[in-house]
This record gives C-alpha cells, sequence and structure tokens, in this order.
C-alpha cells in the first residue's frame, strides 16, 4: 500500500511541481501588484470627482 502510494506520487510529481511553483510565484505576483491597483483605484476615484465638480 505504502508503495504503491509512493509510486503515484512519482508519478504525478513532475506535473504537480511546475503547477504549485506556478501557483506561488502567481500569487506572489498578485500580492505584489495589488496595492499598485489599489492606487489606480484611488486615483481613478479622485479624478471622477474632479470631473463632477467641473460639472
Amino acid at each position: 500500500m505504502l508503495f504503491n502510494s509512493c509510486r503515484i506520487i512519482q508519478r504525478v510529481k513532475p506535473v504537480l511541481v511546475p503547477f504549485v511553483l506556478g501557483f506561488f510565484s502567481g500569487f506572489i505576483f498578485y500580492l505584489l501588484l495589488q496595492p499598485l491597483t489599489h492606487n489606480q483605484k484611488e486615483r481613478n476615484e479622485s479624478y471622477t470627482t474632479v470631473k463632477l465638480d467641473i460639472r
């Protein structure tokens, strides 16, 4: 039983490793980008308020 699961892990590993690495890198990338997008949102909001004031 244990030997069987080890063989399965060995087979799945080549598929799982890049997937996990990609997931982690994507997650880190998302965390890094989040503050930038947040700042962009605030800028857009202030821009729209300025437009409304002009009207």
